[in-house]
């Protein structure tokens, strides 16, 4: 009847840390290509396979939420009536 904790903490944990790490790639690609001499920036066929490859993982991350979002299933065993704890 009651969700599992624990299984809600670690998916939880998964994506904050899926988010946090995507931002920090992101940040650091975006700083090697536009200041780094001796990064990104002296091979220019490199910054279009970063890029496609940034364009990939957003679509998959955005498709993962949205399948997670919509599952019915999970939706029916998390919703509770009631306070929370």
């Amino acid at each position: 009847m009651f969700p599992n904790k624990a299984k809600m903490v670690r998916t939880a944990n998964l994506l904050f840390v899926t988010f946090a790490v995507a931002t920090v790639v992101y940040l650091a690609t975006a700083v090697l290509v536009t200041y780094g001499k001796p990064g990104f920036a002296r091979d220019q066929t490199l910054v279009l396979w970063v890029f496609f490859l940034l364009v990939a993982v957003s679509g998959a991350q955005l498709g993962l939420t949205v399948f997670l979002q919509t599952r019915k299933t999970s939706m029916q065993t998390t919703a509770v009536y009631g306070p929370v704890g």
